[in-house]
């Protein structure tokens, strides 16, 4: 039992040193809405703030409590995918009041990131990403790595739904490296299939494909054995994964490749799968199908998608549907339906202020249009694009090599603590072990000495028997030896005595042997006497 105590106290002393030496984190979940966010009309955000408007003007007229401010919070996060910019704002503002009155940090954290994905929702950039950041500063105070890492990705994703490629890839590098040690986190699917998106944009195709792949992989994983995703969730992240991972095959024009991945991609869609998503497929499943079979009415589906990004709304996806269209159009040789798209996404471009699709548009424009010296802007453009490649890949290099560094590092030190936990375990094993050795011999020399005892024991009982055995023996003789003296005694000293008392009585002529028998008789008697006395005080 002391054994047992000593093992159990050794192991809780190893787990509390080992717990000990790790990172504190917190056990906040991950917001699955805003990873998975999913762009509706506004008929549905309309009624959805119909919905919420009694919850609303309860959470207004709550105090400042810790039960409360999770109510305003968990209004806040429906509200936020409304248009219900009033209420929304005012609920905000006494979230934010109530969190900083009681130095609540998380639900400060939470707040603003409801603020950020109301803006996101919105469209309205700038003010997503300043409280996305806001939000990291919350996180990085309550040293909560893994809600950085989840804010790190939506800025990343916001900067690339800006055209921000290379500050989105430097985010997301920063994410991955943040939640690669949380490998069941789902973040780390979307930030994986981010990252491949940003080295597509600088047409990096192949290093894309691998990180989409691992995407992919990691989906499916989740489908299959860990299910942190649920159902509806995991087809839509399978869905969109095989999308992407088709694009990439597209652009390296593996067109039946890329086909066999949006079919894929296409078996998880149902009768609820949101329409951008199904738009997505569809537009890329019709641009590999054209350029396997060059039948224009392919790109009739096409169109089909941008009108369905139209009416969500969907800016990002109406931008590269329309540039599609117009790359496709320009392959079955129509210029002014190509350029006519490229003008539309231009103008969307230039409506929300996305510079880099800007550029893109114009270039398409410059390019394939016909004017005066068409050729040296067309070489203008040209250089101009190779130049900023070269720069891009310049600091993507840096970055990525800054990225790769700190995965080294981080696995270096996360072998470091292993090696220390092993060598702690293995110290305490080898102590358990000495201990167990010791114990084992002072069991040994504990029972040697027992059966040296008991021998003892038995040899003194012996001993006694045999004491016991000799004084009876002794008695016996001693007995013996006073029966047979008192017989020479009693008997023949008087036998001897009454022959001599006869002799004397007796009358002869021979006096003298007559006396020298009687003396002889007399010496006999007494020596007879002796013998009886040294028999009776005989101590043999």
């Amino acid at each position: 039992m002391r054994d047992q105590v000593l093992v159990y106290s050794l192991v809780l002393l190893a787990v509390f040193s080992f717990t000990h030496c790790t990172n504190k984190q917190l056990t906040t979940s991950t917001d699955i809405d805003q990873l998975y966010a999913v762009q509706y009309d506004t008929t549905y955000k309309d009624s959805l703030a119909k919905a919420l408007s009694s919850s609303v003007a309860y959470a207004l007229t709550l105090t400042n409590t810790a039960h409360n401010r999770s109510v305003i919070d968990s209004t806040l996060n429906q509200l936020r995918w409304t248009l219900d910019s009033v209420n929304f704002r005012k609920l905000a503002y006494k979230s934010i009041t109530f969190a900083k009155r009681k130095n609540d940090l998380p639900h400060l954290a939470s707040t603003y990131n409801n603020i950020g994905m109301y803006y996101h929702d919105s469209y309205q950039l700038d003010s997503t990403f300043y409280y996305y950041i806001k939000t990291e500063n919350v996180y990085k105070e309550l040293h909560d790595s893994v809600r950085i890492g989840e804010t790190k990705f939506y800025q990343a994703r916001l900067l690339f739904e800006m055209g921000l490629h290379m500050e989105s890839e430097s985010k997301v590098s920063q994410a991955l490296s943040l939640l690669n040690q949380y490998p069941l986190n789902p973040v780390n699917f979307e930030a994986n299939q981010l990252l491949g998106l940003c080295l597509m944009e600088r047409k990096n195709y192949k290093e894309a494909e691998i990180y989409l792949k691992r995407a992919v992989n990691q989906i499916l994983l989740d489908m299959t054995k860990h299910k942190v995703l649920d159902e509806k969730r995991a087809k839509m992240a399978i869905g969109n994964a095989y999308g992407n991972l088709a694009e990439v095959c597209y652009n390296q024009n593996k067109f039946e490749e890329a086909k066999s991945y949006v079919l894929q991609g296409q078996k998880y869609i149902e009768k609820d799968t949101p329409i951008m998503l199904v738009s997505f497929l569809r537009n890329t499943l019709a641009q590999c199908n054209y350029r396997l079979t060059k039948n224009s009415d392919y790109i009739k589906e096409v169109r089909q998608s941008f009108t369905d990004d139209s009416i969500l709304g969907n800016s990002f996806r109406m931008y590269y549907s329309a540039m599609n269209l117009a790359h496709l159009y320009l392959l079955d040789q129509k210029p002014q339906q190509a350029n006519s798209w490229a003008e539309i996404a231009y103008t969307n471009a230039t409506k929300h202020q996305v510079l880099p699709q800007q550029v893109e548009a114009l270039e398409f424009l410059l390019t394939h249009d016909q004017y005066q010296k068409h050729l040296q802007v067309k070489e203008l453009i040209r250089l101009r694009q190779a130049l900023t490649i070269q720069e891009n890949q310049t600091r993507n290099t840096f970055a990525r090599i800054a990225y790769e560094t700190e995965i080294i590092e981080k696995e270096n030190n996360l072998l470091k603590d292993r090696i220390y936990v092993i060598i702690i375990l293995g110290t305490i094993l080898l102590f358990i072990l000495i201990i167990s050795t010791f114990r084992s011999r002072l069991k040994i020399k504990n029972k040697e000495l027992l059966l040296v005892k008991a021998q003892r024991k038995a040899n003194k009982s012996i001993n006694e028997l045999i004491i016991e055995r000799s004084l009876i023996s002794l008695d016996i003789k001693k007995k013996e030896r006073n029966r047979i003296a008192k017989n020479l005694h009693d008997s023949i000293v008087n036998t001897l005595f009454g022959i001599r008392f006869h002799l004397q009585m007796l009358e002869t002529p021979q006096t003298a042997a007559k006396d020298l028998l009687i003396h002889e008789l007399q010496k006999l008697e007494n020596t007879t006497r002796d013998i009886s006395h040294t028999l009776v005080d005989n101590n043999l």
